[in-house]
């Protein structure tokens, strides 16, 4: 629930992991856990950088890569994802670093939520920004913003990294935190296109989440997903972002039978 993210040597090394295993094996979840309710499917418009529009496959290769992250998490925690609408951002919207457009994922984020602020959501729940590879190549691939249910990844040279990093953010976008631990999608070491129970727990626990104004939990869902931090935190793995987001529920939950609106902060950088 705050801007989260490693340096930006410890990204490259992840995302040359990430090639690596992505073209060896598909994503995959945990075992079966106990059922849940019927599968919820959210709605996604996709905004994509102008330059783009010279060859539409992107269009192709983010269906097929949104297809792949939605059968995951809907065999994780029954959500699925459907694509409303493929448009282009305002191709004369000043980009927030100084340009006509951004060239990084940050400020692709910064200008999707701009956009939405003043244009509302075209109808769709998460809106995901996609930003062509600039001259600083793969650093920093994707960012998501927890509150906002907004996230920009780069449209990648290496296409098989997309698909990972795609997912990644969209576990944000449910919660997820990134991890110390190895061999998760949200591992900042030794990443595998798996994921693990804590972070299968958190994306049940956010499952039903709203999307716009105000938090996005319940007083239900912001005691469960509480649990499920500390016990994470109880192991000791120094994973900073645990306490920013028990910090942020923490004050949820000591204003409860109010509409709770904390500030719209950052969350997830990988």
């Amino acid at each position: 629930m705050a801007r989260r993210g490693g340096p930006i040597q410890a990204v490259i090394a992840v995302l040359a992991t990430v090639l690596a295993c992505c073209g060896q094996a598909g994503f995959s979840a945990p075992e079966a856990g106990p059922s849940l309710a019927r599968r919820r499917i959210v709605s996604v418009r996709i905004l994509a950088d102008p330059s783009l529009g010279k060859n539409a496959v992107w269009k192709v290769d983010i269906l097929r890569d949104l297809s792949d992250a939605s059968l995951t998490l809907s065999e994780t925690c029954r959500v699925s994802l459907k694509i409303k609408a493929y448009e282009y951002w305002p191709a004369a919207a000043p980009g927030p670093e100084g340009g006509e457009t951004p060239t990084t994922a940050a400020g692709a984020l910064a200008l999707i939520n701009r956009h939405l602020r003043s244009e509302g959501r075209g109808g769709a729940e998460i809106v995901i920004g996609l930003v062509a590879e600039g001259p600083d190549g793969p650093v920093i691939p994707g960012i998501a913003d927890y509150l906002n249910g907004t996230v920009a990844v780069k449209y990648l040279k290496s296409k098989g990294g997309i698909p990972f990093v795609l997912l990644h953010e969209l576990c944000h976008i449910f919660g997820a935190v990134d991890l110390k631990t190895k061999g998760s999608v949200m591992s900042l070491k030794n990443p595998r296109p798996r994921i693990d129970d804590f972070t299968k727990a958190i994306l049940r626990a956010n499952r039903l989440r709203s999307f716009g104004d105000g938090f996005p939990l319940s007083a239900e869902s912001v005691s469960e997903a509480t649990k499920i931090y500390e016990g994470r935190r109880a192991r000791g793995l120094g994973e900073e972002e645990l306490d920013i987001c028990l910090g942020e529920l923490r004050k949820v939950r000591a204003r409860q039978g109010q509409e709770p609106r904390p500030p719209r902060l950052r969350v997830g950088r990988f």
